[in-house]
């Protein structure tokens, strides 16, 4: 069991850091960026239009990846649980991370709790897929 929580966590780790690095340069890439000081209210109204989509894609397929790279050693339930893990330790990171900077308050629950379901969700998926076929022993 602990083989799984140290994969899961890494994994976890790696997934809040791809999450929010992939998403701030694709909002970039979709929003540009601001050529002037008075155009920041601008983008930054573009950016939180496009904030809950972009948040959707990257970390529905970030976590889809992570959890098929957390279970792929192990076979059947316990990949499953690998994956398992991993979304549930990066849901408590982000939450952690939430707590620290201080904007639990400004939060919109329900597009909060959507995201983390489908986050988690396609951890899930990853890991059904990796239980499917495991990695050789050895690798």
């Amino acid at each position: 069991m602990g083989k799984i929580v140290l994969r899961a966590s890494g994994f976890a780790l790696v997934g809040l850091v791809a999450i929010a690095t992939i998403s701030a340069l694709a909002l970039l890439a979709l929003v540009g960026v601001p050529d002037a000081a008075d155009r920041v209210a601008a983008f930054q109204q573009q950016a939180a239009a496009l904030a809950l989509p972009v948040d959707l894609v990257v970390g529905g397929l970030v976590m889809l990846g992570c959890g098929w790279l957390a279970a792929r050693p192990f076979a059947g339930r316990t990949a499953f649980v690998a994956a398992a893990a991993t979304g549930i330790l990066y849901l408590a990171l982000d939450l952690i991370v939430i707590a620290i900077v201080g904007q639990a308050g400004r939060l919109d629950l329900s597009s909060v709790l959507f995201a983390y379901a489908v986050k988690l969700g396609a951890a899930l998926i990853g890991g059904a897929l990796a239980a499917r076929r495991p990695a050789p022993q050895g690798t």
